[in-house]
């Protein structure tokens, strides 16, 4: 008498239906003017009971220089949003160009990225952008040094 395995079975059919995933990978050299430190300064749980995590996200080189461009603010929401904040600085005018970005923000969410998004560091003018997922809050300040 034959016995049949019928998780054999199982295991036999999935092979024989399943359908190889694609995928794409691209590699490309690294820029260094365009690359972003994200580092977790501090966490606070306040009366609430939510955490409030305080990060600084910098690119360029870290040097004691004049601040050419500088925005804050301070936001809060009844309800979880999803953000992205951008902030820029153009010192093309005052023919400087920036040697460092520093944001330092506070949110409700560990889920944060930040990135410069236009041109790059050592330029006279540079984006960065900072998305957080989930947060009722966020309080920013960004600052640009020039040469």
């Amino acid at each position: 008498m034959v016995t049949i395995n019928p998780i054999a079975i199982l295991i036999v059919l999935a092979l024989v239906c399943s359908t190889q995933a694609e995928f794409s990978l691209k590699a490309t050299s690294v820029d260094t003017r365009k690359q972003t430190s994200l580092k977790l300064l501090s966490t606070e749980v306040i009366e609430s009971g939510k955490t409030l995590y305080s990060y600084v996200c910098t690119a360029g080189e870290n040097m004691i220089r004049p601040i050419g461009c500088y925005a804050t603010s301070s936001n809060d929401w009844p309800t979880d949003q999803n953000l992205e904040l951008t902030a820029s600085c153009d010192t093309c005018s005052q023919g400087k160009s920036i040697q460092y970005v520093e944001t330092l923000f506070v949110v409700s969410t560990p889920n944060v990225a930040c990135s410069i998004t236009s041109r790059s560091m050592r330029s006279p003018y540079v984006e960065i952008k900072v998305n957080v997922r989930g947060t009722a809050a966020l309080n920013y300040t960004s600052l640009f040094y020039t040469n």
